[in-house]
């Protein structure tokens, strides 16, 4: 991702609020698989950390990043958002195709 489209994404991120908290159970299969959903579907999603431990809040940040394969745009505090590019649609087949 290049700065110019850092940019324009932390512009649209700024009027989101947090979709997703992360308590202090820290990431696990199920947040994991609720963000997953969340960037499929809007590709831009801010997170809520409540781990106070900054170290911590950041390893959890990237972690989320790796599992998900998306990137941090932004981390102010305890909010990160991530984006990650939806998948071009499939184009439908022919009908003569189906047959």
């Amino acid at each position: 991702m290049d700065d110019t489209q850092r940019k324009t994404l932390r512009g649209q991120a700024h009027a989101l609020q947090a979709e997703l908290t992360i308590g202090e159970g820290g990431v696990h299969e199920g947040t994991i698989g609720e963000l997953q959903v969340s960037l499929a579907a809007k590709e831009l999603i801010k997170v809520r950390f409540t781990t106070p431990d900054r170290k911590e809040r950041k390893a959890q940040i990237r972690e989320l990043a790796a599992a998900t394969e998306s990137e941090v745009v932004l981390t102010i505090g305890k909010v990160a958002t991530y984006y990650r590019e939806a998948p071009p649609a499939a184009e439908p087949a022919p009908p003569d195709a189906l047959a």
